[in-house]
């Protein structure tokens, strides 16, 4: 059973700054008009009479900030062994990207940096998918001290629309496995002493599911990676996945994700109305989504690694990753499976 998360109704902004006035101002009122103690004396002192000095935000100055693409790539059984994606980096002082490379992008094993990979969703064209995912970015980071760097990772894949709904969305679905196995490979020739975790959206979420697989020892539409074992631990979040609601469970599509992983997060939404549609991407056999029904069928000892939510009071009808991550309350679930917990 999937448990729902509610969101309640926020006060407009000029009342919550009004509210926050006055509770400041009677309070300093009170302070002023309680008699003086003899405790007063002592404050200077006295570290149980005080309170705690706050925590200091430390800049984020030491987080990597990289764009992996596989939009020039097409089957694997076509490419070049090992295949070869674009590399960028982002300057975060300059704002600006800088052409990298793969072998540069794999030499970055600062085991102090949990790698953050970042994989969006559908109609995404390379540049939209880039703004899209720095905005994910500041919001994840967003009041985390500085202290707790991570390295941010865009998987950029090849998702620009395409004419028709319908065709799109099949489409799509094809190149999924695809990037799945480009994922999959990518993190397999990462230091393995690096934590990984993987955040997916939508069909995104489906391309993490399917590099989870493989990188679980499972075999994905024939393809299949070298025996590796991972030394740190991996997470995976997936919000609002266009997945099959029975690839998770043992023997199917992609039952060899969950026992890849320390644990998964799977932010669903029995309201989404695009989610309701899934079945358009296989007419025959008209599955379900994931984020639409939550995982169905037997997961035997990985299940207590699944924990799913029913996001539908908070995020509405909409199939938009801006619902999730402008939510603060959803992003604060999001957190402790990135690296980035308080």
């Amino acid at each position: 059973m999937q448990r729902s998360f509610v969101s309640w109704p926020r006060p407009a902004p000029g009342l919550k700054v009004l509210a926050a006035c006055a509770t400041v101002y009677v309070a300093l009122i009170a302070a002023a008009l309680r008699p003086a103690t003899a405790d007063d004396a002592h404050c200077g002192t006295s570290s149980a009479a005080c309170p705690p000095e706050p925590a200091v935000c430390l800049p984020r100055t030491h987080d990597e900030v990289w764009l992996v693409s596989t939009r020039g790539l097409g089957c694997p059984d076509h490419e070049a062994s090992p295949p070869q994606l674009e590399v960028w980096q982002c300057d975060l002082n300059a704002h600006e990207w800088n052409r990298s490379s793969q072998a540069a992008f794999l030499a970055a094993n600062n085991a102090a940096l949990p790698t953050v990979f970042w994989v969006h969703g559908n109609r995404k064209y390379a540049d939209e998918a880039r703004e899209d995912a720095m905005e994910i970015y500041q919001q994840l980071t967003a009041g985390v001290s500085g202290d707790r760097p991570i390295r941010f990772v865009i998987f950029s894949w090849p998702s620009a629309p395409i004419h028709g709904l319908k065709e799109d969305a099949r489409v799509k679905a094809a190149r999924t496995n695809v990037d799945g196995y480009y994922l999959g490979w990518l993190v397999s020739q990462m230091d393995s002493r690096l934590q990984v975790d993987i955040i997916g959206y939508s069909f995104g979420a489906r391309i993490v599911t399917g590099a989870l697989h493989l990188l679980g020892g499972g075999t994905l539409c024939g393809w299949a990676l070298p025996p590796t074992k991972r030394l740190a631990p991996m997470q995976a979040v997936l919000v609002a996945p266009a997945v099959n609601n029975d690839w998770l469970a043992i023997g199917h599509a992609h039952g060899e994700a969950l026992p890849a992983v320390e644990r998964m997060l799977s932010l669903n939404n029995g309201c989404d109305m695009a989610l309701k549609r899934y079945d358009v991407i296989d007419p025959c056999n008209k599955p379900q989504a994931l984020g639409y029904t939550g995982a169905v069928g037997p997961l035997g000892e990985n299940a207590s690694k699944l924990s799913e939510y029913n996001m539908c009071c908070a995020v509405g009808k909409r199939h938009y990753w801006g619902n999730y991550f402008y939510n603060p309350g959803i992003v604060a679930m999001m957190r402790p499976y990135v690296g980035l917990a308080d």
